[in-house]
């Protein structure tokens, strides 16, 4: 547990800080899971949405935002990065493979 006043590391049933002299009150202990989880981020939906936002990169970013997405749905964490990710990559995709396909397809005139 940290201290509330210095942030400092606490040991569990600390009455007093000792580090700045504060009295800890039980109610204003910070866990550190409750820490650990505000910081925590989705990294699979960050780099889904790096990716998808490099045309030629765009099946890394599918790979990714699909990745991100699913790890957002258990911790409720990326949501919206990973949804912008996928289509991004969609996006790309659709414009990468139409223009290859028109590239190399015979023009009959």
């Amino acid at each position: 547990m940290f201290c509330q006043h210095c942030g400092k590391n606490l040991d569990d049933g600390a009455v007093i800080c000792v580090h700045c002299g504060a009295i800890v009150d039980e109610a204003e202990l910070v866990s550190e899971e409750a820490q650990q989880k505000e910081s925590q981020t989705n990294a699979y939906a960050s780099l889904g949405l790096i990716f998808g936002c490099i045309p030629f990169l765009f099946f890394l970013g599918l790979i990714y935002s699909i990745r991100g997405l699913l790890f957002a749905k258990r911790t409720k964490i990326g949501m919206k990065k990973a949804v912008v990710g996928l289509v991004l990559s969609s996006f790309f995709t659709v414009v990468i493979l139409t223009t290859v396909v028109l590239f190399f397809s015979p023009i009959y005139l």
